[in-house]
């Protein structure tokens, strides 16, 4: 039976809101102020619990923090994890030729401009399921009155984003 998360909680689940990451000694450190501040019993060995009381109720959200060890030190961190993950661009282009090694048969790859496609929109049609980035549909279903796949021909059924216009033309 999961807790009722209490003021504590909440300060502590912030806190990770807003660092995204801190190791564990920062993290037993957040947990017994959290404790002290609103006069919640601190008991240092009870953490991982407090943490499942939190996570109990991010899982409706596709939300956990969660416990991993950091490569390079050996050092435990406690990470929000959000159900989405967002890659810098930057990130995506460095890592795309590994990722496209590494994970050939899991990797998807947008139908129009053929760069990995992380945020996209999918085909309904079973036998089709091409994906193609946000922008990308933006761009391709632009003044088409009725959207249609450009692989299979079926309806495409999701919203069409505006198109948005770079920073430096949107400023002028």
């Amino acid at each position: 039976m999961s807790r009722q998360m209490e003021d504590s909680h909440r300060r502590f689940l912030h806190n990770m809101m807003v660092n995204g990451i801190i190791d564990e000694q920062g993290a037993r450190t957040l947990y017994q102020r959290c404790c002290e501040t609103h006069n919640m019993q601190h008991v240092p060995d009870k953490m991982d619990e407090f943490i499942d009381t939190i996570n109990s109720k991010l899982q409706p959200i596709f939300m956990q923090i969660r416990k991993g060890m950091s490569e390079d030190s050996g050092e435990q961190h406690y990470a929000l994890k959000r159900g989405e993950y967002n890659l810098s661009t930057r990130c995506i282009i460095e890592m795309e030729s590994y990722i496209r090694t590494m994970y050939q048969d899991q990797v998807k790859v947008c139908h129009i401009c053929h760069y990995i496609a992380f945020q996209c929109q999918i085909c309904e049609n079973p036998i089709c399921g091409i994906k193609i980035h946000n922008p990308c549909v933006a761009r391709y279903f632009k003044g088409r009155s009725e959207p249609r796949c450009p692989a299979c021909d079926e309806f495409w059924p999701h919203e069409i984003p505006e198109i948005r216009l770079p920073r430096s033309q949107s400023r002028r």
